[in-house]
């Protein structure tokens, strides 16, 4: 339940400092790829990012990162970390297909298949059948498959000048990663964004997003955990939580508390909304496994963890939950704990 903010100021026409409204939403598979708007706003992008651990080897972890939409594959970033090592960057992802796609239902899937392959031996593809199945390929890098959990999750941020929609759709999935037999998760986004517009030049991306991480944790019972939670400047703020008990929330009012190492990553991370305390941990107790930094200006610092409530007991074996900070804008707007790296 939302709390009642008295003494609101006055803002200027259409904008309310990023103020979210968010919940969870029935799955469709045409979503993301019938080219309908959503509240007016088109789709601009897709993502595909999650991790896996090797069958045969213990904490080999792959994680991947797609970036597409329905008429292109953009990139892919694909990390390798061997056991108490950080990830590193994998130099065949640069023979991930990127070009022209297409977009819709084929052979009672919808998806998108690049327009350069024949249909049964696709160089790219992302597909999901009426029941949630999900199929993610990347010739010769990845491929892997699995069963959606629980519902869509999904944050609106209704803004004159920078609205956005942000769903997020969960995969429980095994195949192979460079070789490897692997079991694990991935998350498919989709991000709808003003005409015209680019996540790279929003405020979101510049000024206001400070941390982020989407999550499923499962345990040894077969139960699982499967969240969003973001938090920036203003009200850019949302907590999200599905378990397999049935119980949820849907929370904007949110409060963040973070421990951070000496090279900017994140060693821990607590959310606290709705009278609940959620934590996110390195995978590791080292702090790995880390991502290397892109080469761009103000880009994000990741790394992989775990997500637990506070008095969880329960072992946990299966994780994603990717952590994305924007280091500068964390630092202005949440409560900062330094830890040696």
């Amino acid at each position: 339940m939302q709390s009642i903010r008295r003494h609101e100021p006055i803002r200027p026409w259409g904008r309310y400092d990023f103020q979210t409204v968010n919940g969870f939403v029935v799955a469709e598979p045409s979503f993301g790829f019938a080219g309908r708007p959503l509240h007016g706003l088109p789709l601009q992008t897709q993502w595909l990012y999650g991790s896996f651990r090797s069958k045969a080897r213990d904490n080999l972890y792959f994680a991947g990162l797609k970036h597409y939409n329905p008429t292109g594959s953009l990139s892919l970033q694909l990390y390798r970390a061997e056991p108490g090592d950080d990830f590193k960057y994998v130099k065949d992802s640069n023979r991930s297909y990127r070009g022209g796609c297409y977009g819709g239902r084929r052979e009672a899937r919808w998806g998108v298949w690049d327009l350069v392959s024949s249909p049964d031996d696709q160089w790219f593809t992302l597909n999901v059948e009426d029941d949630g199945a999900t199929h993610w390929r990347e010739r010769g890098l990845l491929d892997v498959q699995g069963v959606q959990l629980g519902d869509l999750m999904q944050s609106v941020v209704l803004d004159a000048e920078s609205p956005m929609i942000y769903t997020s759709r969960c995969i429980q999935a095994e195949g192979e990663v460079l070789g490897e037999e692997v079991e694990g998760f991935f998350f498919q986004d989709f991000h709808h964004l003003g005409y015209g517009q680019d996540w790279m030049v929003t405020e979101f991306f510049n000024s206001v997003q400070g941390i982020w991480v989407v999550f499923v944790t499962t345990y040894a019972d077969g139960g699982w955990d499967i969240g969003n939670f973001f938090f920036g400047r203003g009200r850019f703020a949302s907590a999200l939580v599905q378990r397999s008990n049935g119980e949820r929330f849907a929370s904007t009012e949110l409060d963040v508390e973070v421990d951070m190492d000496d090279r900017d990553f994140v060693r821990a991370a607590r959310f606290f909304a709705d009278d609940e305390v959620w934590e996110w941990t390195t995978r590791f107790p080292d702090g790995t496994p880390r991502m290397p930094v892109m080469n761009v200006v103000g880009s994000p610092h990741w790394n992989e963890g775990v997500v637990r409530k506070v008095g969880e007991d329960r072992p946990w074996v299966g994780s994603e939950a990717w952590m994305e900070i924007y280091p500068s804008t964390l630092q202005a707007v949440a409560t900062i704990n330094r830890v040696s790296a």
